[in-house]
């Protein structure tokens, strides 16, 4: 419970940082609450970035992390003071009326908000990428001291600001605290929503849009565990919501700070790049409309696009210094960069099959474009990372039909650009565009409003019943979510023990830790999440290429290669689930790899899951 207090000071400290820098770039908020949200997004993103830089001079030490922390708070105090006291009188105003609907509905959201505190004060277990890369790489730049390029590790050169801001946690606290940070950036999308909807609509609105988002299965489950896609998504609706002000009011610093924040989502994952060109075809095209000269269009074009690129590049300048290609694995044939065990393309397989092809293909490509939504909204199949539920289906066709309103009209617009060239053309995984889905949620909470504020007594009643009675079913949800997360928070147990019992290779890493020597090298075999080993480690993973077994057609040979590597150690899965034999062998099934194993491993644990061998190299 440690992790609520670090999480509050990161925030403290965010807000100053940022305070200070927005009030450097210039008067661009119209609330205190708009103020302080946009503060705090500058500031994680300063964080990041000089988490980032640390990394590149190797100074990623604690002691570092604690002087950011302290020089955070005390840099923009003055301003966070004045700020919170404006806030806090706001907040506890006697005189505001609440509509009891609007209230339940705060009510209920909090408390699924609270369910997903709990989750990600539990320590993380079972989630892939997590413990695969998006943990297990700041865990490894922590232990060396430097971003150290891990080849073997998928997403070892991504672009990482939310890697960063994990990086910082971990060391701080621990990996609990990174799951925090994630879901604190939920939650801050959440009030980014309300604020944009009581700028443009009102607080209904955004009461029920902020629910909305934070009810969406994909969000609900994703939050609070140490994925990097609800991080990005809050930059990059920053950067649409800063979009908006600019068409409103125009002015080089809302220019300024559309690109801060686009250049921290760009930096945060590939898949922002797209939102920068769109935004700068937006901006384009948003000038050309006014008439305005070609001077004030790429002055503008320079203002946004010059900050946002700044930011974002030395991700980019990284990957290419290190494998030739400024997004690898991504486009890598094109790049001609290090090789890589699988091709990545930068778009939509559904499309690229489509375009250029006979009206068959094309007639399945629309029917897919207008089911999309309708196939995402249930998880049965699809797992969570495609679930989407019901709200966006029911709700948002309504305010389609009201389309005539200007500031309905730019909703529909920026959905509809977004979806069809980030969501159709680049990915169409839900769980990478949450934004869109942020986007959606105005809609859908406009629509709603209208239904909860109907002139007929009886349609308004029936309304707020479904939609109250729905947001429950949906807190049962995330209860059920979260009901592991309470047992162990009633309970005694120790993250040890938790760990050891529902962390698959928690026990074969906890003897490789406290019996390996400190200069072992480990060779994964199987197994990909390697957060919980302390000791230097590779994957043998068929994309990275450092093992070319076929190549090898004696176990001789094998062993030279894994001696050129510095292996001393093999920690191997014993059965590889059917749905990953694509990627590994079943080792004790495969003949080279038990002629290997009979010739020259020794074993030193083993467990119903995994084996630990040390390797007898002859002398």
């Amino acid at each position: 419970m440690v992790e609520i207090i670090y999480i509050v000071l990161i925030a403290l400290s965010s807000a100053s940082v940022g305070l200070a820098l927005l009030r450097w770039v210039g008067p661009t908020s119209h609330s205190r609450a708009e103020e302080l949200v946009f503060s705090i997004g500058i500031g994680l993103g300063s964080l990041a970035l000089s988490t980032m830089i640390l990394g590149l001079i190797g100074l990623l030490y604690e002691p570092t992390f604690y002087f950011l922390l302290a020089v955070g708070l005390l840099f923009g105090r003055k301003e966070l003071v004045g700020i919170s006291a404006r806030i806090q009188g706001r907040l506890f105003d006697r005189s505001r009326e609440w509509d009891p609907f609007f209230l339940f509905v705060i009510i209920i959201a909090g408390i699924s908000t609270a369910f997903s505190l709990l989750r990600a004060l539990m320590p993380p277990y079972g989630a892939v990428d997590p413990l695969a890369y998006h943990l297990a790489l700041p865990n490894i730049y922590l232990s060396k001291h430097y971003l150290s390029f891990e080849r073997t590790l998928t997403g070892a050169l991504y672009a990482d600001n939310i890697g960063m801001l994990f990086t910082a946690a971990i060391s701080l606290r621990g990996p609990e605290l990174a799951q925090v940070i994630h879901w604190f950036m939920g939650v801050m999308t959440g009030i980014a929503i309300w604020c944009f909807c009581r700028d443009y609509f009102n607080s209904q609105v955004g009461i029920i849009a902020a629910a909305i988002f934070f009810f969406t299965p994909v969000f609900m489950f994703y939050s609070p565990l140490a994925y990097v896609d609800v991080g990005v998504a809050l930059f990059q609706f920053l950067s649409v919501w800063v979009l908006f002000k600019w068409i409103r009011q125009g002015g080089n610093r809302t220019l300024l700070l559309m690109g801060i924040f686009t250049g921290l989502a760009m930096g945060s994952k590939h898949t922002a790049l797209f939102l920068g060109v769109t935004l700068s075809f937006v901006i384009f095209s948003v000038l050309l409309f006014r008439k305005e000269g070609l001077v004030k269009i790429s002055r503008s074009l320079f203002v946004f696009g010059g900050v946002a690129l700044s930011l974002a590049l030395p991700w980019y300048i990284r990957a290419w210094v290190h494998a030739d290609n400024p997004v690898w694995p991504v486009a890598n044939d094109f790049f001609s960069g290090l090789p890589y065990g699988s091709t990545f393309s930068i778009s939509n397989p559904v499309i690229a099959d489509a375009l250029g092809r006979d009206w068959e293909r094309i007639s399945h490509l629309l029917v897919v474009l207008a089911t999309s939504l309708w196939e995402w909204a249930w998880n049965e199949q699809l797992g969570w990372q495609r679930a989407t539920g019901i709200y966006y289906l029911a709700l948002v066709p309504v305010s389609i039909l009201h389309w005539r309103r200007r500031r309905v009209q730019w909703l529909i617009l920026c959905s509809l650009v977004y979806y069809v060239i980030i969501v159709l053309c680049i990915d169409g995984n839900p769980r990478y565009n949450l934004a869109f889905f942020a986007l959606l949620s105005i809609l859908a909470g406009w629509a709603a409003v209208r239904f909860s504020n109907h002139r007929l007594k009886v349609c308004r009643l029936v309304f707020r019943l479904t939609f109250l009675t729905s947001l429950l079913c949906s807190l049962a949800q995330s209860y059920a979510l979260s009901y592991p997360s309470v047992q162990f928070a009633l309970s005694r147990q120790s993250s040890e023990q938790f760990l050891r019992e529902n962390e698959g290779n928690y026990k074969a890493f906890s003897f490789v830790n406290r019996q390996l020597p400190q200069d072992a090298k480990v060779l994964l075999q199987g197994i990909v999440k390697g957060f919980y080993c302390q000791r230097n480690y590779m994957w043998d993973h068929p994309y990275q290429r450092l093992l070319q077994y076929s190549e090898y057609a004696t176990s001789e040979q094998m062993l030279e290669r894994l001696k050129g590597l510095g292996v001393t150690h093999i920690v191997r899965m014993i059965h590889i689930p059917p749905s990953r034999t694509d990627f590994f062998p079943q080792y004790f099934m495969n003949p080279q790899h038990e002629e290997f194993r009979k010739k020259f491993l020794k074993l030193l644990y083993k467990d119903n899951g995994y084996v630990v061998f040390e390797i007898n190299y002859p002398t």
